[in-house]
């Protein structure tokens, strides 16, 4: 629509803000705005707007977060750090790999992996991503892919044909969410999987 010679901004649907509310954890701003036809700054814009945090913390982290973030004293967990300043634990994993910040490691000393931990990182390794893992198991992205390489896991996981054949069932109607709760898999193998496929994931706008 025309307005005096200017197109006039597209309004949000309650759909789009369904999306958006249940995506902001889960995946990326420009994932999202590929999904929706949106452009990335107006997601970005539409997230903040709405109050939202987004899955990598590091479109809306202020000055003074990332200054919290550094000057965390040694022996601050993350667990800790996140309840002081109001973001996700995931978040700040996410944040403190981007920043190259390690917290939890008091007078630069490394806390022991115990047999429990490396048993559910072997379990759990191959079924989820790096930031599932990292809040599941309660160490940083850093210390899981170091652990990982030092136990020679596999990061990774086929496509059984059971799981393709409940991509193929939903088709390109059912919502990224859906089938990421369904095949409890990540956006981006989930996207990838359905578009390898030939689904072309819906609810695009």
């Amino acid at each position: 629509m025309r307005v005096m010679g200017v197109i006039a901004p597209r309004r949000w649907t309650a759909e789009e803000d369904e999306q958006i509310d249940q995506l902001a954890l889960i995946v990326t701003p420009e994932l999202i705005a590929e999904q929706l036809g949106r452009s990335v700054n107006s997601v970005k814009l539409r997230i903040y707007h709405r109050g939202l945090r987004t899955v990598n913390g590091a479109v809306f982290w202020t000055e003074a977060e990332d200054a919290a973030l550094r000057s965390a004293p040694k022996g601050t967990s993350a667990k800790q750090l996140a309840a002081q300043i109001g973001r996700s634990l995931q978040a700040v994993y996410m944040r403190q790999e981007k920043l190259g910040v390690r917290l939890g490691t008091p007078s630069g000393s490394k806390r022991p992996w115990t047999k429990a931990e490396d048993d559910k990182l072997r379990e759990l390794a191959w079924t989820m991503s790096w930031e599932r893992l990292a809040v599941e198991i309660g160490r940083s992205m850093y210390a899981l892919k170091g652990r990982v390489q030092d136990l020679h896991i596999r990061h990774s996981r086929f496509w059984t044909a059971e799981e393709d054949a409940v991509i193929m069932a939903g088709g390109s109607e059912a919502t990224m969410p859906e089938m990421m709760q369904k095949l409890g898999r990540g956006y981006n193998s989930v996207w990838n999987r359905r578009r390898a496929l030939g689904v072309e994931p819906g609810n695009r706008r």
